[in-house]
C-alpha cells in the first residue's frame, strides 16, 4: 500500500507533469511556426489534438491504471511513460521536420520551403547563416535553370525537384531584388482588392504564395521591410 498516494494525488501529479510537457511543446511549436505560418499549416488544430492525446496518456490513463499494490502500479506506469515518450518523440519529430525554413522567390512566386522538402546539409553557408540568425524563415531567391542545361530542364518538367527545393540554386534575395520588383510591381493581382493600402511606389505587393507543395495563397509583401505582412487564403490564379 502507498499511504500517501491515491487516485486524486496520482491525477494531480500526472497533471502537473503533463502541464510542464505541454508548455515546452507549445514554446517549441511557436518557435518553429511563427506568425502566420501556424495558420498556413493549421498548427493550432494539430497542436490541440496532440496535447489532448498527451493529456489522455497522462492524468486520465494514469488514474485508470492506478493500483494500491506498488509493484503492479510501477510496472504499468513504466509502460505508460514509455508510450508517452514515444508519442512525444514522434510528434515533435514530425513538427520539426515539416517546419518552414525558407521563403524562396522562384520565377513569379514565393515558395515556403519546409525542412523535409530540401537537403538541409547542402544549403549554402551564407543561406544557413540567415536561417540561424532569423526568427522567421528568411527570404531568399532561387536561380532559374540554366537554359543550356536541357537535361536538368527536362528533369524538372518530368516531375523532378523544382528549383526552390534545390539548395544548389539558393542565393541571397538581393541578387534578384530588381527582378522581383520588376515582375511583382506589374502583377495583375492588386492588393487594393483585399483592403490593403497600396501605392504606386510598390509599398505593398500581392504575390502568389505556394506552400505545402501544391497549396496556394496570396502573400501581402511589404516592400519596405521585405517581409510577408500577412497571407490571404485565396487562389492567386
Amino acid at each position: 500500500m502507498n499511504p500517501g498516494l491515491n487516485r486524486r494525488s496520482v491525477f494531480g501529479l500526472s497533471l502537473l507533469d503533463t502541464a510542464v510537457f505541454s508548455v515546452a511543446i507549445i514554446v517549441l511549436i511557436k518557435r518553429w511556426y511563427p506568425d502566420f505560418y501556424s495558420n498556413l499549416y493549421e498548427v493550432n488544430l494539430k497542436l490541440a489534438a496532440f496535447l489532448s492525446l498527451i493529456f489522455l496518456l497522462g492524468p486520465v490513463i494514469n488514474v485508470l491504471i492506478y493500483k494500491p499494490q506498488r509493484d503492479k502500479y510501477v510496472n504499468d506506469l513504466s509502460v505508460l511513460y514509455i508510450l508517452k515518450l514515444v508519442v512525444l518523440g514522434v510528434g515533435l519529430h514530425l513538427a520539426y521536420t515539416q517546419r518552414p525554413v525558407l521563403v524562396a522567390f522562384s520565377v513569379d512566386r514565393l515558395v515556403v520551403v519546409q525542412a523535409h522538402q530540401t537537403e538541409m546539409g547542402r544549403i549554402p553557408p551564407e543561406i544557413m547563416k540567415l536561417m540561424i540568425s532569423s526568427e522567421a524563415p528568411p527570404l531568399i531567391a532561387a536561380r532559374e535553370l540554366p537554359k543550356d542545361d536541357l537535361s536538368l530542364i527536362f528533369e524538372v518538367m518530368s516531375g523532378g525537384v523544382d528549383i526552390e527545393y534545390r539548395p544548389a540554386h539558393y542565393e541571397r534575395f538581393k541578387h534578384q531584388r530588381e527582378r522581383f520588383y520588376h515582375r511583382m510591381c506589374n502583377s495583375e493581382i492588386d492588393v487594393k482588392d483585399f483592403g490593403v493600402n497600396f501605392d504606386r511606389n510598390c509599398g505593398s505587393i500581392a504575390v502568389p504564395l505556394v506552400y505545402d507543395t501544391d497549396e496556394f495563397a496570396i502573400a501581402v509583401f511589404d516592400s519596405e521591410h521585405e517581409t510577408i505582412r500577412r497571407v490571404i487564403f485565396q487562389d492567386p490564379w
